[in-house]
């Protein structure tokens, strides 16, 4: 496991940071090139490659550490790059009594501070200790949200926001070039995003309008490495086992498909995801009720479940299972 190398502080969205978090730790294990060392509250430090911890969906801003002090005082001895640059302070409290103002002039910032067009932003940032560090890279949020099912070619007022989408493709622990089966595709949201991702997927839904409408959707976002059938699930064949199983199970007046008898359906859907994926990976659903979870027992073991709640009567539950 290649972990050296410098220190980066990840800071993410507040959204849902036991998502955020279990998504890091996913991503470390399935990339091993990063090694995360501290966790506090919307903040992460690592050290190794920030590349592949980059691929998180609710990441927000990645900065490469210059210096660590126990007060920002001490930042005097730091070795800024040369260039223009302003600072900004995150996580600081009254109690440190410093502003941005001060730490610019502690580090020597006199006559390079440019608000407008700067070469770099320093970023103070309050742990346990103090770090200065050098912004390297900001989630572009609007690009993710240019996804938005509204925003397709085709869409359906039932559909999960991009960023968990995301998130669900990163919790199987796929790596680019791994193969992914959605076999509920709906749109293609989960297909979208695993493609952009770099990963082979495969789509499946048993509505035909909803098949021809993820492959438009997937056309328009330049995807060539989705492929998307119309079966249903108990009919789909797969010529190899895949890497990794990310699938939104139908609920509410897209639930045709589990009539009286649901619960058998949801056992044979787990029957055939056992029969899809590889042994020891990952199969991450969404479920409307943790009892659909028991059709799954003796085929899968629950590694993590984290409740969205999407208004006041429904929360869903993005459950990452192992295949045993």
């Amino acid at each position: 496991m290649e972990t050296e190398g410098r220190k980066f502080i990840l800071e993410f969205s507040k959204e849902n940071l036991d998502a955020a978090f279990f998504e890091l730790n996913s991503i470390q294990a399935s990339f091993k090139d990063f090694r995360v060392l501290t966790i506090k509250g919307n903040i992460a430090i690592i050290m190794g490659n920030e590349e592949s911890a980059k691929r998180s969906a609710f990441l927000r801003f990645v900065s490469t550490v210059i210096c660590e002090a126990d007060s920002p005082w001490e930042f005097s001895s730091c070795e800024t790059p040369d260039g223009m640059f302003y600072v900004r302070i995150i996580g600081g409290t009254e109690q440190d009594k410093i502003t941005e103002a001060q730490i610019g002039d502690i580090i020597g910032a006199k006559g390079r501070v440019n608000f407008h067009n700067p070469d770099f932003i320093l970023r103070a940032i309050k742990v346990d200790i103090w770090y200065l560090a050098k912004l390297v890279y900001s989630q572009d949020i609007k690009e993710m949200e240019k996804r938005r099912s509204p925003l397709r070619p085709f869409f359906s007022p039932v559909s999960m926001h991009p960023r968990y989408a995301k998130f669900l493709v990163n919790s199987t622990m796929c790596i680019p070039g791994d193969t992914i089966l959605d076999p509920f595709c709906g749109t293609g949201g989960i297909l979208i995003e695993a493609g952009l991702m770099g990963l082979r997927a495969i789509g499946n839904d048993v509505s035909l309008s909803m098949v021809m409408g993820a492959r438009l959707n997937c056309k328009f976002y330049g995807l060539s490495n989705v492929k998307i059938t119309n079966l249903d699930v108990s009919d789909l064949f797969l010529e190899e086992n895949v890497d990794g199983i990310a699938t939104d199970f139908p609920y509410g007046r897209n639930s045709a498909v589990f009539t009286a008898d649901g619960i058998d359906l949801y056992r044979n859907a787990f029957i055939k995801f056992h029969e899809f994926l590889k042994e020891g990976k990952r199969c991450s659903v969404v479920v409307s009720d943790l009892k659909s979870l028991d059709s799954a027992q003796g085929l899968f073991s629950p590694v993590k479940i984290i409740p969205v709640r999407q208004h006041k009567s429904l929360t869903r539950f993005y459950s990452v299972l192992v295949r045993r």
